[in-house]
């Protein structure tokens, strides 16, 4: 068999941002205008006033077909560039059965195309994503496995956890939580003695909490606020710091070590967001 054909499609839904602000996609109120795309008022950071994602199609000479997803939460039109005049054109017409090394040998021919200009990162990478996805839904579906299966592990359950505080408060998570979350990430979108206050809600109704910070921290301040959050039991604390500041990353990182908590489960200094 071979891919036909590879087809990106850029997805556009409005959506209410009062309830969505606060949670993952709209941590923190956007600034007032006309425009699509805005910053947030507490970070130095757009985002789209609708939900915005690119979907794959990629279909087999054999007619099956496989959808995959790239993260695209802004400006999806720009990942489904990169797929219609780079991606797609280098993959249609390969040879593809939906073997495990098939597919990593896709995956690397799409990666090596502009390592030379340094383009491995930001759009490219949610554009391969997302023919990645396709490529194995169809290897699933030509082996009629599951892609647990085929990646070698069995079904499992994952906990979900809530991302965000519906409208960013903490009383916004107790249906959730009723609902069976146990686990709620909180963003940094406040002073940080307001946002130990609705960790304390949070625990309060019985949940479990962890921070993504959104790199509001400082090298100054992020050893003490992660010191606090360890005594609240929090899992992880994200994005404490500009990720640029590989050194500070390292010494929040090892302090958290020497005090016996490693990492508050993996201090997680994410490139972007």
């Amino acid at each position: 068999m071979k891919i036909a054909r590879i087809q990106a499609i850029p997805f556009h839904a409005d959506r209410d941002t009062s309830s969505a602000t606060g949670t993952a996609g709209s941590p923190s109120a956007l600034q007032s205008g006309a425009a699509a795309y805005r910053w947030a008022e507490n970070y130095p950071v757009i985002y789209s006033t609708r939900f915005e994602t690119a979907l794959v199609r990629i279909t087999l000479d054999s007619g099956q077909v496989g959808w995959g997803e790239a993260q695209a939460p802004v400006a999806p039109e720009v990942a489904c560039t990169i797929i219609d005049r780079l991606l797609a054109p280098m993959l249609e017409g390969s040879e593809f059965d939906g073997t495990a090394g098939e597919i990593e040998a896709l995956w690397w021919r799409m990666y090596s195309a502009m390592r030379v200009r340094g383009q491995t990162g930001g759009f490219m990478l949610d554009a391969i994503a997302g023919i990645d996805i396709a490529l194995w839904d169809l290897a699933g579906k030509i082996a009629g496995r599951s892609i647990t299966e085929l990646l070698g592990g069995r079904h499992a359950r994952v906990p979900a956890y809530l991302s965000g505080l519906p409208g960013g408060t903490a009383s916004g998570v107790r249906p959730w939580i009723d609902g069976g979350f146990r686990l709620v990430k909180i963003f940094h979108h406040a002073q940080a003695a307001q946002l130990l206050r609705s960790c304390d809600e949070v625990i309060a109704y019985g949940g479990q909490i962890a921070v993504d910070a959104l790199w509001r921290l400082t090298p100054e301040t992020a050893p003490a606020f992660e010191a606090e959050l360890a005594s609240s039991s929090a899992l992880w604390l994200e994005a404490p710091l500009q990720p640029e500041s590989a050194s500070s990353c390292a010494d929040l990182a090892f302090s958290a070590y020497g005090r016996g908590r490693p990492g508050l489960d993996g201090i997680r200094g994410r490139a972007r967001k």
